[in-house]
């Protein structure tokens, strides 16, 4: 993909990342969290086996991912891919504005969002 389509294999590739709880990305500090609180309560198997299982979905997020956006495809293939024509501006521009939303939500959660999480938190029994 990355040749036939840079831009939107780059946006994939970032996507994965993102869902795999890379940093900057928002769910790498909710995986930070959990883990900080595991240990700081003193449950170490369950920290220790979050971090163990979320290593393992990177590792095969990102096989999957890998052999879509940057392989250069089944040895012997005859017809490699080849760069088409760029993607059309406003499918770039979205792919674009929705990368920066996820960074930035990932980065800084806005007053009003942050307020609703603290009351879903309270509303489902827990501790802020």
């Amino acid at each position: 993909m990355i040749r036939s389509a840079p831009f939107t294999g780059t946006m994939v590739l970032l996507g994965a990342l993102a869902i795999t709880g890379v940093p900057p990305f928002g769910i790498f500090r909710s995986e930070l969290l959990i883990v900080t609180g595991g240990f700081s309560r003193s449950a170490f198997a369950f920290a220790g086996l979050l971090v163990v299982f979320a290593n393992v979905a990177f590792v095969g997020v990102y096989q999957v991912f890998h052999r879509m956006v940057i392989s250069p495809g089944a040895p012997g293939d005859r017809n490699p891919p080849r760069v088409t024509r760029p993607e059309p501006p406003m499918m770039a521009a979205a792919m674009l504005a929705s990368l920066i939303v996820v960074l930035v939500l990932g980065l800084w959660i806005p007053g009003p969002l942050d307020r609703l999480l603290h009351s879903a938190v309270t509303v489902i029994g827990g501790r802020v």
